[in-house]
């Protein structure tokens, strides 16, 4: 949710997807992507949670999580859920 909001809110128009299970190693796969304003995903972003919210949600869960971003390039983030997580 956060990351829809985050699209919706500040990056322009995005497009998202539930990903069923793939693979037969993963319960669920969900995959957002923006086309919005991206920005760099390596610099630090101090009183900025939102990415680190959405990192420690997956990491309890025992979901990977993935983000690619670059400024004016869009962001995708791909959240993997394996049963052996479960």
């Amino acid at each position: 949710m956060e990351a829809l909001s985050h699209s919706l809110e500040s990056l322009g128009s995005f497009l998202s997807s539930f990903l069923g299970p793939f693979a037969p190693r993963l319960l669920a796969a969900l995959a957002i992507q923006d086309d919005g304003r991206g920005f760099d995903a390596q610099a630090e972003r101090p009183r900025h949670f939102g990415v680190g919210n959405m990192r420690e949600r997956a990491a309890e869960l025992g979901a990977k999580f993935l983000l690619e971003s670059a400024p004016q390039g869009g962001t995708q983030i791909q959240i993997d859920l394996s049963w052996e997580a479960c």
